[in-house]
C-alpha cells in the first residue's frame, strides 16, 4: 500500500503580486494552473527544486526538496520520471472550516518519480500550489528528515 506523507506547501495568492521579483523563472520544464497565471518550474540537480510564477513574475526563487530515508544518504537530484494531468474541478470538503465544502477551478497536477524510492505530486491550482510525498516503499519507512527551504 502506497504510503502517503503529505507536507502541504499552500501558498494562496490574492490575486496581487507584492513580493513578486523580476528574476527569470529558471531552466527546467514549467507546468501552469488551469487559468495559466501560475507557473511551477521544476528542476533536477543536486535536489529536485521548484520555482513558482505568477502572471510570468517569480514569486518563490528555486528551493529544493527532498527527503532523507535512511541516515546516510539524501534522495539527490535524480528524476526518474514526471506526468502531468489536468483536472477540470473538485468538491474539497473542509467540515471543521467557516464553510462545508467548496469548488476548485480544478488543478493541474504533476507527478515527479525518483530514484530515491518516493513521488513529489505536485497540484497547481488557479488560487496556488501543493506538494506532497507519495512512498513507493512497502512496510515500515523511517523518514530522518525532509528538506523544505523556501527561497524569496
Amino acid at each position: 500500500m502506497k504510503k502517503l506523507l503529505c507536507s502541504i506547501l499552500a501558498v494562496f495568492i490574492a490575486g496581487t503580486s507584492v513580493f513578486a521579483m523580476n528574476a527569470p523563472a529558471g531552466e527546467g520544464k514549467t507546468y501552469y494552473s488551469p487559468n495559466s497565471k501560475i507557473g511551477v518550474t521544476i528542476n533536477g540537480g543536486e535536489h529536485i527544486s521548484y520555482a513558482i510564477s505568477l502572471n510570468g513574475e517569480q514569486i518563490l526563487a528555486p528551493s529544493p526538496i527532498a527527503l532523507k530515508l535512511n541516515k546516510d544518504s539524501w534522495g539527490k537530484g535524480a528524476i526518474k520520471s514526471i506526468k502531468s494531468k489536468k483536472v477540470a474541478s473538485e468538491t474539497i470538503v473542509a467540515p471543521l472550516y467557516r464553510q462545508k465544502s467548496y469548488e476548485t477551478g480544478g488543478y493541474t497536477e504533476v507527478t515527479v518519480g525518483t530514484y530515491a524510492g518516493y513521488n513529489i505530486i505536485f497540484r497547481i491550482y488557479d488560487e496556488g500550489v501543493a506538494y506532497c510525498y507519495a512512498l513507493n516503499q512497502k512496510g515500515e519507512v523511517i523518514v530522518y528528515d525532509e528538506l523544505a527551504e523556501f527561497k524569496l
